[in-house]
């Protein structure tokens, strides 16, 4: 019978070692990535405003649909916010009534 030898070591599970530049450079990348994350986050927080704001002067808004609904003539503060809600890419629709 033969014998079979294992060949017992120490396996490198363990994280490899980076270079200092490689570290760097995925850092920069990480913190790029946050950067990018966190204005993604502050444009909803203002679109959340203006949408809750211009339901509160009276506008039909439609979150899902970027849609506002205008049933009638709009007021100076109306506008303005249908006029910012634009800006994010919402979409007047006219109601015939």
């Amino acid at each position: 019978m033969k014998q079979m030898s294992l060949k017992i070591g120490k396996r490198s599970t363990g994280k490899k070692k980076l270079s200092l530049e490689h570290r760097k450079m995925l850092a920069k990348a990480e913190l790029k990535k946050l950067e990018k994350e966190e204005e993604k986050l502050a444009k909803d927080r203002k679109r959340y405003y203006l949408h809750s704001k211009a339901r509160q002067f009276g506008l039909m808004v439609f979150a899902t649909r970027r849609q506002i609904l205008v049933t009638e003539d709009l007021s100076e503060k109306q506008a303005y916010y249908c006029q910012k809600l634009m800006q994010f890419g919402y979409n007047i629709q006219e109601a015939i009534s």
